[in-house]
């Protein structure tokens, strides 16, 4: 872990980088030693057991938590489309893809750390209170006391905060609506391909728990862990640029 300077004065933090993973990019192995934690495909938007099993196990090699990232069951689309469908199918569906995952975790003698949702279920779960607590109880039959990576100010953090340990999360990557939702991806500017951008959204963060949104103002938040994406062209290039701000 490294240390944030804010202003003058250093400040011993836990900085904790994460990615969703699992995915088949094709670039795991070179981002995962750069990583603190990781979010695998569970079967949802990507994966099966065996892409499951050679991510969960990449993850053990270079000592990075894992976690489960559960979606709507839309390879299709990639879980990044709200599927209109039953409420107990999508609550089965999450059931499923997390025993799945904690068997092949049991299998290979690994912890499960936590669990972050994926596209349009994170988005969603963010906003409606019916589709956070749902989750959370699906969450808490599957692996009870499980950390949870949620959007600061979200719908389903405030729900997580009685029942689970959570971190907040912030993108490093994306940029945010005034509502501190993120900016959809088929909007202009949604994704921020700059590494020099990115650096400066998560050194914002880490200095004064803010955020310029897109309109231009500043929002309060808070991050325990910054999330980049590695299906990104430049995601390598950009989590080694990050790594090395974050080192001087």
């Amino acid at each position: 872990m490294l240390s944030a300077n804010k202003a003058n004065k250093k400040v011993n933090r836990e900085i904790d980088i994460n990615c969703d993973l699992g995915e088949g990019c094709g670039n795991d192995s070179q981002l995962m030693p750069l990583l603190d934690s990781c979010n695998i495909a569970c079967g949802g938007h990507f994966g099966d057991e065996h892409s499951m099993r050679a991510t969960i196990q990449l993850a053990k090699q270079n000592k990075v938590k894992i976690g489960a990232h559960p979606s709507f069951p839309d390879k299709e689309n990639f879980g990044r489309k709200v599927l209109d469908m039953p409420l107990t199918q999508l609550q089965n569906a999450i059931y499923q893809q997390l025993c799945n995952f904690q068997q092949i975790c049991t299998t290979l003698n690994v912890k499960m750390h936590h669990i972050k949702l994926h596209g349009a279920l994170y988005n969603l779960a963010a906003k409606d209170i019916e589709i956070a607590s749902m989750v959370l109880n699906v969450f808490a039959a599957v692996v009870p006391d499980i950390r949870i990576y949620v959007p600061y100010s979200s719908a389903i953090a405030t729900i997580a905060e009685d029942y689970f340990p959570i971190s907040y999360e912030a993108f490093i990557d994306r940029r945010y609506q005034k509502d501190l939702s993120l900016v959809p991806r088929n909007q202009a500017k949604a994704v921020i391909n700059c590494e020099q951008l990115a650096w400066q959204q998560m050194q914002q963060i880490l200095a004064s728990n803010s955020i310029t949104c897109i309109t231009g103002e500043t929002l309060k938040i808070k991050a325990d862990t910054f999330c980049l994406h590695g299906d990104a062209e430049n995601s390598l290039q950009m989590l080694k640029y990050i790594r090395q701000c974050l080192s001087q």
